[in-house]
């Protein structure tokens, strides 16, 4: 008979059926061990590794969405965990769970590991991580710098009252009432907390003492550090025709000022948008589906011509069209006046007069880097970064839309959410100990009535422009430079994109012809490389 081990670490032998003991003998070892069926229902699953962790994909359609991808930054499951909230995510839709491929797997560990006390050098003693920003690159940097070093005081500082909160959904669905910013909190249902990171709300940094090594705060406060990390995001870019705090005038940026505009909205007949780009049109489609009459005004010969052709662009347009959107392109704003009745007259540079109930401006935005410009750190149109995310100041990092880091083809400064998560986690890792890299393959997205539109890549000056074609007024379009794929967009066409970012990421030679034909599965040509 084969011997083995039972739980009092004694050896006993494997027993027929006829020679189990007596029934008392049997009933005695099941209230000392728990029978099979009561053990089988005591059992749950392990907490388990990085590398192991589920995503979520939507039923609609199979796709590479930031928020997703957000999901697995950490290793945390408490992290908009589909099990603490299987029917609402970030964008107010129903998502159901399945397991991840292994390769998004292994990116979640590289970007999420923990390391325990993962200081190089050997250091002890409590280390003192600050991170200026609420944003998704602050509030990533300080989870990631306490997973670094789980031995680190970590603080998370934020000019807002609540707690750090996804941004994507303002300009959609929390404009449409189907969520508000408390249902898609960054850090998951448990906050920052959660992962044993110190949140100040409504702390408003005046300054930084860099000999000091103090943050000041507005309310007379000084913060000592070891490692800042500072992500103060971007602000608005302003119009003189229509300053921030203008009457019935509204910038989107914050949670506040998304809880301003759906109350405006709700009395709105007539909305002006100022600015054809990604929030402007986001905005102008919300406004549409409210069931008010939206106008929109765009300087560019074009809707979205920063991010998109001109294919994509016009069936942007024409999509706003059909829900009765007005789009004015190369239309400039020439003046804008409150009436005695306080409706805003605006007039454009070709004399057409516009009466709006309310005004959105969405001209862009600025990278917010003047606290560390006072603090006399390197500055050009954002924070100056290296690769690892160090400005000029060796102990200090900086991270997210306020910074310029190397890219391709020189400095950049890219605004976007997975952009900002990942620099945000490799920020706050090198504040914590770590000398990662931080490298990028850029992407945007936005949702406006039933289009998903997407862009991915570097757009490379020269590129050879491929269409392919899909059907079913879906879009896909690819540009080759090299025989290498450096930028892909497209309409509805999630799987393929997703696709697209592995070629990209991965230098995979491509076929311009093959490119072009729906037939050819795209997963076919990253085959050789897996």
């Amino acid at each position: 008979m084969e011997a083995g081990n039972v739980p009092d670490g004694s050896v006993h032998r494997r027993r027929s059926a006829r020679s189990r003991g007596t029934r008392e003998e049997r009933r005695t070892r099941g209230q000392r061990f728990g029978s099979r069926d009561s053990r089988r229902r005591a059992w749950r699953p392990r907490p388990r590794g990085l590398a192991h962790r589920t995503g979520v994909q939507s039923r609609a359609c199979d796709n590479d969405r930031p928020h997703r991808r957000r999901e697995r930054r950490f290793g945390n499951r408490s992290l908009q965990d589909p099990r603490a909230n299987p029917a609402v995510v970030a964008d107010g839709r129903a998502f159901q769970e399945r397991r991840l491929h292994r390769r998004h797997a292994d990116r979640s560990a590289r970007l999420g590991r923990s390391g325990g006390s993962g200081r190089s050098g050997g250091s002890s003693g409590l280390v003192r991580v600050v991170v200026i920003g609420g944003g998704p690159a602050g509030t990533f940097a300080a989870i990631a710098a306490r997973k670094q070093d789980a031995d680190a005081a970590v603080t998370l500082l934020t000019r807002e009252r609540c707690e750090p909160y996804e941004k994507p959904p303002l300009s959609k669905a929390v404009l449409l009432g189907r969520v508000s910013p408390e249902d898609a909190p960054i850090a998951g249902p448990g906050g920052v907390a959660g992962h044993g990171v110190v949140l100040e709300t409504s702390a408003d940094c005046t300054g930084i003492d860099r000999t000091g090594h103090v943050v000041v705060l507005a309310d007379g406060r000084s913060l000592p550090y070891e490692a800042l990390v500072i992500a103060t995001g971007s602000t608005p870019r302003e119009i003189p025709q229509l300053p921030v705090g203008a009457p019935r005038t509204y910038y989107l940026r914050t949670e506040a000022d998304a809880r301003v505009l759906k109350a405006a909205l709700a009395g709105c007949r007539d909305l002006l948008v100022v600015g054809g780009g990604l929030i402007g049109l986001e905005v102008a489609s919300s406004g549409a589906m409210l069931g008010v009459k939206v106008t929109v005004l765009e300087v560019a010969p074009r809707i979205l011509a920063r991010v998109c052709d001109e294919q994509i662009g016009g069936a942007v347009h024409e999509a706003h069209a059909r829900h009765g959107v007005d789009i004015r392109v190369g239309t400039t704003l020439l003046t804008a006046t409150a009436q005695r009745d306080g409706r805003i007259a605006a007039v454009t540079g070709a004399g057409e007069r516009f009466v709006a109930d309310i005004v959105v401006v969405g001209t862009g935005s600025k990278p917010d880097d003047a606290l560390a410009a006072s603090a006399g750190l390197a500055t050009d149109d954002g924070i100056v970064v290296d690769a690892q995310c160090r400005t000029s100041d060796r102990a200090i990092l900086a991270a997210g839309d306020c910074v310029r880091f190397p890219g391709p083809q020189g400095l950049v400064r890219l605004e976007n959410w997975l952009h900002a998560q990942d620099q945000g986690a490799i920020a706050g890792r090198n504040a914590a100990g770590a000398n990662e890299r931080y490298t990028t393959v850029p992407s945007f997205w936005s949702e406006q009535y039933d289009l998903y539109i997407q862009g991915v890549g570097w757009p490379a000056p020269g590129s050879a422009r491929v269409h392919r074609p899909l059907g079913g007024g879906r879009v896909l379009i690819f540009d080759v430079i090299d025989g290498r794929l450096a930028y892909a967009m497209g309409i509805n066409a999630q799987r393929d994109l997703a696709m697209a970012r592995r070629l990209i990421e991965r230098r995979v030679a491509v076929d311009a012809t093959a490119l072009a034909d729906p037939g050819q599965p795209l997963a076919a040509m990253l085959k050789p490389q897996l």
